[in-house]
């Protein structure tokens, strides 16, 4: 099963969930994905079990979600202190900031230019009032810019070299270090980058270049790289309305549009506008996972 699939498997989970107020069947084998999108983290988590926070994809999401109402409500704010309170966000932070994992991670990308992002797995981000905002103090949009420049050059140029800056020299990549792998090994820092900078300047362009292409391209069970494109539209459509998507319809996938639809109230006079844009294309670009049109004549957005 593809990661396409799976997301409309999760996109289902979530509508159901939301509308009939239960919570999700965590236990299935795309629950990572659930966790990535059911908008009250809260009630999931307090029927996660042990065994699944301490899964280290598992405690990635979570801890992910836990990064978001950080970095966007604060430490102080009672969504996060309702987080802390909770034992599933406590085992899946021991293994998310474990001091090995942490280490590996990061050394294997010293090119990388990590040392602003060290906090991203450090507990005292999590635990400590001030610690996070003092690290933040140190850091712009300028910094999550360059990491998504770094790793779409990185994307683009194939495995083997990265030509961080135009002025240096190619840098050597070890053997077998895809860009994929990178984007994995390094999601967390990914998703804390697209925070920030969706944050600071959501009219950055690196924003509608995510959202316009799945520029990273990891195509595994987990859809790290299909979530952070759904975050990335949730910006755009949040500081530009559909306007910006209704334009550029051939490039976005329309499972963005349902996601959009799922998570934020879509005016009729937008679905309206949607519908009869997409009318003026080609079927092709309809969605092989997701038939957009027949969905927006039915009035489900």
């Amino acid at each position: 099963m593809c990661e396409y699939c799976i997301e409309q498997l999760m996109m289902a989970d979530v509508s159901n969930a939301m509308s009939v107020k239960h919570i999700l069947d965590i236990s299935r084998f795309y629950a990572s994905n659930a966790l990535q999108e059911y908008p009250d983290i809260h009630a999931v988590l307090e029927v996660t079990s042990p065994e699944m926070a301490r899964n280290e994809t598992a405690a990635q999401v979570i801890c992910c979600r836990g990064l978001e109402i950080l970095l966007n409500a604060g430490f102080a704010s009672k969504e996060y202190q309702h987080l802390l309170q909770l034992k599933a966000f406590h085992v899946a932070l021991k293994t998310f900031t474990d001091d090995g994992l942490r280490a590996h991670r990061f050394s294997k990308y010293p090119y990388f230019g990590l040392s602003k992002f060290h906090w991203v797995r450090d507990v005292r981000s999590f635990t400590q009032p001030t610690y996070l905002e003092d690290q933040l103090g140190q850091f712009d949009a300028s910094d999550a810019t360059r990491l998504f420049k770094w790793h779409n050059e990185f994307f683009r140029n194939g495995a083997g070299q990265i030509a961080s800056d135009p002025n240096e020299n190619l840098l050597p990549i070890e053997e077998g270090m895809g860009a994929s792998t990178a984007f994995r090994d390094l999601f967390p820092v990914f998703w804390c980058a697209l925070n920030l900078l969706g944050r600071q300047n959501p009219q950055n362009p690196l924003l509608w270049g995510i959202v316009c292409e799945n520029q990273f391209n990891c195509s595994d069970i987990d859809s790290f790289d299909l979530w952070i494109q759904r975050r990335a539209a949730l910006f755009v459509y949040d500081q530009q309305g559909i306007a910006p998507f209704q334009k550029n319809l051939k490039s976005i996938r329309p499972e963005l549009f349902q996601f959009i639809a799922l998570v934020r109230h879509v005016s009729n006079e937008e679905r309206s506008s949607l519908l009869a844009a997409f009318n003026q294309i080609s079927t092709e670009y309809w969605g092989d996972y997701f038939d957009i049109r027949a969905w927006l004549e039915k009035g489900k957005m």
